[in-house]
């Protein structure tokens, strides 16, 4: 849904939340906090399964979207109608790419299931790419009360063109360590001594090594026994990024809900769980799995 105004916004999501109600499906509302505020006086009166939630908690890392929304479907295996908006403007370009990304990948991840996503999209203040990418996403474009089929829409290849990027090199000032199986603690205690350097503390400083720990032990049991980590500080966070000669051939791989019986499988969904933003890249040339902590 492309919208111009605050009007047009709560007019087209309370209309879209309001069908789905009377159809008596839960709604599960995700949108930035700006239009939190907008939307719940506009829909305090309606009855039904109405939950809300901060696209900006939820979705700071775009990873994280599919594997809470396939919950609230696990939940609710009737049907369920969702709104989501995971790009809004202000985001930073490495955050719109993983957003895209997880756009483009939504209808693979809930393909037969009985589920309505509406995707709102700020045509007034976005850039213009951002629309772009968004008709490649979208089967369906809805613009005021019209609706048209998006003839841009090609399921699922801007996600894969974009995992497929090599990642810029770390920069030269990075802390760089090569490892194999036999390293795995050094690599803990390189990543505790540069969050300290940093100005992590705490939790944050859990949440790293955890990360980290997860993609250089990714590293070795699959993709040939040896890695290399860099880390360093850029743009007010802690970037930790591992690389390897692997592939990854799932794209939603890190997305999948959690399967209580499985006994792997769950190294990228915990790292998506503890990192601010994390870009998989994977192509011919390997793999890089870069993990981004705010310093603040």
């Amino acid at each position: 849904m492309f919208y111009r105004s605050a009007a047009d916004y709560v007019d087209g999501v309370a209309s879209f939340v309001r069908d789905g109600l009377v159809a008596g499906l839960p709604v599960l509302v995700a949108v930035p906090p700006a239009a939190l505020q907008r939307l719940r006086p506009a829909l305090a009166a309606e009855a039904g399964s109405l939950t809300f939630t901060d696209m900006s908690e939820l979705g700071r890392n775009p990873a994280r979207i599919i594997p809470a929304f396939r919950q609230f479907t696990d939940r609710h295996p009737g049907g369920s109608i969702f709104v989501c908006e995971p790009i809004w403007a202000g985001r930073t370009a490495a955050e719109v790419a993983e957003a895209t990304r997880h756009e483009d990948l939504v209808n693979t991840a809930f393909a037969g299931l009985p589920v309505t996503i509406l995707c709102p999209y700020d045509a007034g203040h976005l850039d213009r790419g951002i629309l772009q990418d968004a008709e490649a996403t979208h089967p369906v474009i809805l613009t005021g009360q019209a609706s048209r089929p998006s003839p841009c829409y090609r399921r699922g290849e801007l996600a894969a063109e974009i995992a497929a990027r090599r990642p810029p090199p770390p920069p030269e000032y990075a802390a760089v360590l090569d490892f194999d199986s036999g390293r795995l603690q050094t690599v803990r205690k390189l990543t505790r001594a540069e969050c300290s350097a940093a100005g992590l503390t705490g939790i944050r400083v859990v949440d790293a090594v955890i990360a980290v720990n997860e993609a250089a032990s990714n590293t070795i049991t699959h993709a040939g026994s040896h890695g290399r980590l860099s880390i360093w500080c850029e743009g007010g966070e802690l970037v930790c990024d591992v690389t390897d000669s692997g592939h990854i051939a799932d794209p939603l791989a890190g997305r999948w809900p959690a399967s209580p019986g499985a006994l792997g499988g769950h190294g990228l969904r915990l790292i998506s769980e503890v990192c601010d933003l994390v870009e998989v890249r994977s192509g011919a040339w390997g793999t890089s799995v870069r993990m981004h902590l705010a310093l603040s």
